[in-house]
């Protein structure tokens, strides 16, 4: 998926999204990039929960976010798109890195405290314009059905509606006596809302052990 890395031209946002940035870096700084793996038993989800909170710990101790992760590229370049709306990116002086979301200090909070990693959470319903990053719990649960990011009333609606689709994989998991909570962040760009959202769930992965019950179940 990588392959276009090493290709004589910016590769485009698919098969992998990291792809475009990676070229810049190779081409800028004539970098070679050193790989290490480890093998990881569980599936799917347990992978992602522990990348969550791999680059979370990079974030915390780096106070930033890895170049090219939630879609970023290195300064200076406008990101290669894929798709029906193929194009590749190119240089530009005026395309500034977004920002980085603040790190939080420490992730081993409880995941349903109304003040978990410095957020307020409220449980009254969200206008329909708060942008922010929301939680589902389940009542008598322990821990969380599923964190997210985004327009937080569309974003509940579209959850709730999978219970309408028994088919649905995540049907299930929105279904019974659930509460959704939420934390207005207005001001933060699309990218350090995705920052959020995996630190909230690294935090979740540290604490209980594993993703909330609903996270990456498709």
């Amino acid at each position: 998926m990588l392959r276009g890395v090493y290709g004589e031209i910016i590769p485009y946002n698919d098969p992998h999204t990291a792809a475009p940035g990676l070229w810049v870096i190779r081409q800028s700084e004539a970098s070679a990039f050193e790989v290490s793996v480890i093998e990881i038993p569980g599936d799917v989800v347990v992978r992602k929960g522990l990348e969550c909170l791999l680059i979370t710990e990079h974030r915390i101790e780096h106070r930033r976010s890895p170049t090219v992760n939630f879609g970023r590229m290195p300064e200076g370049w406008i990101k290669s798109k894929g798709g029906s709306t193929r194009f590749r990116g190119r240089p530009d002086p005026e395309a500034l890195r977004i920002v980085d979301a603040a790190a939080p200090k420490r992730l081993d909070q409880p995941v349903r405290s109304s003040r978990w990693l410095g957020f307020n959470w409220f449980e009254q319903s969200p206008p329909m314009t708060s942008v922010g990053v929301y939680r589902c719990l389940r009542s008598g649960g322990e821990g969380l059905v599923y964190i997210g990011q985004g327009r937080i009333a569309d974003r509940i609606k579209g959850h709730q509606a999978k219970t309408r689709i028994p088919e649905h994989s995540q049907a299930g998991f929105f279904s019974g006596d659930l509460t959704w909570e939420w934390a207005e962040l207005g001001d933060a760009h699309r990218t350090q809302l995705l920052e959020i959202e995996n630190d909230l769930i690294a935090s979740h992965v540290l604490v209980c052990g594993r993703p909330p019950e609903a996270q990456f179940q498709g």
